[in-house]
Parts: C-alpha cells; sequence; structure tokens
C-alpha cells in the first residue's frame, strides 16, 4: 500500500467511525465528541460558521517505508505492516530494498455532535 492511500484510509476510516459511533451513541443518549466552549486554556480549537468550537486532535504516524527497485526498472514506496518481509525476487529479476521509519503527526477536528443536536436528543 502506498504512503498516501494508507494516511487517506486511515483518516477516512477515522472520521466515519466517529460518524457511525455518533448514530450508536444517540440509541443511547450518550454523546461523542461534544463541541466545546471556548476558553482561554482551550488553546486547541477551530470555529465553525454557527460560533461552535471544535477539539482539534493530532494524528501521529509512525511508519515503517519499504523503497524498491527490481533490475526491470520498477521503483516504489509503500508502508510496510510488522511481520510483512521483503525478500528477493525470484528468477531474472534482482530486488533492492531499503526501509525508512517516519514520524509525522496531522491535526484533524473530527465531526462534532452539535449544540442543537443535543438539544433535540434531549427532548
Amino acid at each position: 500500500m502506498e504512503l498516501k492511500d494508507f494516511i487517506t484510509e486511515t483518516l477516512t476510516q477515522m472520521m466515519e467511525g466517529v460518524k457511525n459511533a455518533q448514530e450508536k451513541a444517540k440509541e443511547f443518549g450518550a454523546i461523542i465528541n461534544p463541541p466545546s466552549e471556548y476558553s482561554k486554556e482551550d488553546t486547541i480549537s477551530t470555529r465553525d460558521n454557527i460560533g461552535e468550537y471544535q477539539r482539534i486532535q493530532i494524528v501521529e504516524f509512525d511508519v515503517s517505508l519499504t523503497s524498491t527497485s527490481t533490475s526491470d526498472t520498477k521503483k516504489g514506496i509503500s508502508v510496510a505492516f510488522a511481520g510483512i518481509g521483503v525478500e528477493g525476487g525470484k528468477g531474472n529479476n534482482e530486488q533492492n530494498a531499503i526501509m525508512n521509519r517516519i514520524k509525522f503527526a496531522i491535526p484533524i477536528a473530527l465531526p462534532n455532535t452539535s449544540f442543537k443536536e443535543i438539544e433535540d436528543m434531549r427532548k
């Protein structure tokens, strides 16, 4: 899997997971990721268009990347998963692989339950 696909899938599934959990939580009167009131201590937030604040959370990635090239000029960079090794190719192709590890973080404001939705749930 290429790094860009891994990041896209990971973040998309996180957002979908939060939305699904919010729908399920409504059945129990629970709230997943409620909006916050802004305070001076709450410096990590973003304001939406109706005056509610969303907490910005940091998603940290720590991934191993494998850069491969073969004698038939195929090259690529992919995410390496634990337990998956890289072996030299069979036949006439010779394969070289280099493992690199990178760490990075992406800020994200996950979908929140609005104050209006909370009020509607309590009616």
